[in-house]
């Protein structure tokens, strides 16, 4: 009985043992929720212009949503998936081309839970650079005129080469609202004249044609020369001018029409639209396009000429410059790349951004030598090659050997020696002892002349004049011829009495002279020195015999 009270308690106290817990059991603390973006994970992307896509990954701890904000951005930028569960998950951002003038952005959030982060979404705007006006007609006596340019980039403004001296920047606050003042130098000449000025920024460009009148009616078109591929295309002319234009199309005989007037489209009085029909020949082809007035006997004409199939056209093959050099541009049509090579040294690329891409300007160094040269531009593409020949002018030179000749009185023939590659004249003096020799050596520049002998006691000079008939300069010779030599006595036979006396006489000579007595009568006859020698008077003493 009693073992049996002990097993009882033994059970008692473990179950005592196994059912004890503390008074103020511990909360357990809530799951903490979260959305974090993946490493290298940009929250802050930007789209191109064009638009596109763009992903972002991130880790969420319980089930997410994304969305956009603001309900504005809808039309044009959209997020896919818009939902998930916990763990890695992946979003595509979608924008579509920004056609504005501004920049945008959206803000995507993504949710789970409480926790929440936002992706701002920026896009680029489209850059535009236009101007409100782009021709320009002033009256010859000149002017201003205002080049208003709606941009949203910075942009520089140039004024093609030809027209810098007559069209001239203002410079004016006014630039600040986008308005440009250029000044029109007034129109002297008869001619009407156009040029161009040219607004950039990066690739985009707008150009403003300004067309100036001459003192007379006139016509100006605003490019003479129109390369065309040969898939056909369609182009404009502009045309400047004070009086009716009628136009003309003219092509060589016996080769069909190939070019039509889109009628439809010229709703402008100076703009004439033309359509170019393929070229399915495998040479090139030309037309005229004639702008003319019969009143005022006017008429300015177009060249236009379409390429062949796979071809390089070049607008014109030659050119002609002066031996001080300058630039030429090469208007070049093609429909397949194309390379160039220079075969002189004195023949250089030049790089503008003033010209389109297939408008090549080339720099032509100073011809320092007296020989003409020429130089050959190829372009090539594949077995296709065309070639632009530019020929240069000699350094003109008029030199004369020796410019002074000095000739004895007695006369003689003189030779005048002069190297030239120009033409010149020679103006001979009215004397009538300086003589021309026809010669053949005339056809070398050799020229010869007699003299005639100097009778008199002076001497004598005259001049000849070589004149450069290129460029109007002159140099000169002279010929010096000596005087004849004498000495002049009055009187050669003296008789003195035997007392002796004094022998005064004058002489006339022209050249120094030296007195000489001869030994035998040194002795009773001696030159008196005196003033008078300089008046040419001599005095002599006669002792007594």
């Amino acid at each position: 009985m009693r073992r049996l009270f002990s097993l009882f308690l033994v059970i008692a106290l473990l179950a005592g043992c196994s059912k004890s817990e503390p008074d103020n059991p511990i909360p357990e603390k809530p799951k903490q929720e979260s959305v974090t973006l993946s490493s290298g994970t940009n929250a802050a992307p930007v789209i191109a212009t064009a638009g596109g896509s763009t992903n972002v990954s991130f880790t969420a701890s319980s089930s997410w949503s994304a969305s956009i904000i603001n309900t504005k951005a809808d039309s044009w930028c959209s997020v896919s998936p818009t939902s998930g569960g916990a763990g890695a998950a992946t979003i595509t951002i979608t924008v579509k081309e920004n056609t504005t003038p501004d920049n945008r952005s959206a803000s995507v959030v993504i949710k789970a839970g409480t926790a929440t982060q936002t992706i701002k979404v920026e896009q680029k705007q489209q850059d535009a650079l236009t101007v409100t006006a782009s021709s320009f007609e002033v009256p010859a006596e000149g002017g201003e005129i205002k080049v208003t340019a709606k941009f949203n980039v910075s942009f520089t403004h140039t004024i093609s080469t030809d027209a810098q001296k007559w069209i001239k920047a203002v410079e004016t606050k006014a630039l600040k609202d986008s308005t440009l003042i250029f000044e029109i130098l007034k129109n002297d000449g008869v001619a009407n004249r156009s040029g161009q000025i040219f607004l950039a920024s990066g690739n985009l460009k707008d150009t403003v044609n300004v067309y100036q009148a001459g003192e007379t009616p006139t016509i100006v078109v605003s490019k003479d020369e129109y390369v065309l591929k040969s898939e056909g295309e369609s182009f404009e002319v502009e045309v400047a001018s004070n009086v009716n234009a009628a136009m003309n199309m003219v092509f060589p005989q016996g080769v069909e029409s190939w070019i039509e007037e889109n009628t439809s489209k010229s709703i402008s009085t100076n703009k004439f639209y033309f359509t170019a029909k393929a070229n399915e020949g495998y040479d090139s082809r030309s037309a005229i396009i004639i702008f003319s007035n019969a009143e005022n006997n006017l008429a300015d004409t177009v060249t236009v000429t379409q390429a062949q199939k796979d071809a390089i056209v070049v607008a014109k093959s030659i050119y002609n410059v002066e031996n001080s050099g300058g630039t030429i541009e090469i208007e070049i049509g093609h429909n397949v790349d194309y390379e160039y090579t220079i075969s002189a040294d004195w023949i250089t690329k030049a790089e503008t951004k003033a010209y389109e891409t297939d408008k090549l300007v080339f720099n032509i160094a100073e011809n320092t030598s007296y020989d003409n040269r020429e130089g050959t531009i190829t372009f090539t593409a594949g077995s296709l090659k065309q070639e632009v020949k530019v020929y240069q002018s000699e350094k003109g030179a008029l030199i004369i050997s020796k410019k002074d000749h000095i000739i004895s009185d007695t006369g003689g023939e003189i030779t005048l020696e002069i190297q030239a590659n120009v033409e010149f004249s020679v103006s001979e003096p009215s004397v009538d002892w300086l003589h021309k020799v026809s010669t053949k050596g005339l056809q070398t520049h050799t020229l010869k002349y007699t003299v005639d002998p100097n009778e008199s006691y002076d001497s004598r000079s005259t001049q000849l004049y070589v004149k450069n008939l290129k460029n109007g300069t002159q140099d000169t010779l002279t010929v010096t011829q000596a005087q004849k030599d004498a000495i002049v006595l009055a009187k050669n036979e003296y008789d003195f009495g035997a007392e002796g006396g004094q022998l005064d006489f004058e002489i006339l000579t022209n050249v120094d002279v030296t007195v000489t007595i001869p030994d035998s009568c040194s002795s009773w006859i001696r030159q008196v020195k005196t003033r008078g020698l300089e008046t040419k008077k001599l005095f002599f003493d006669i002792s007594a015999c």
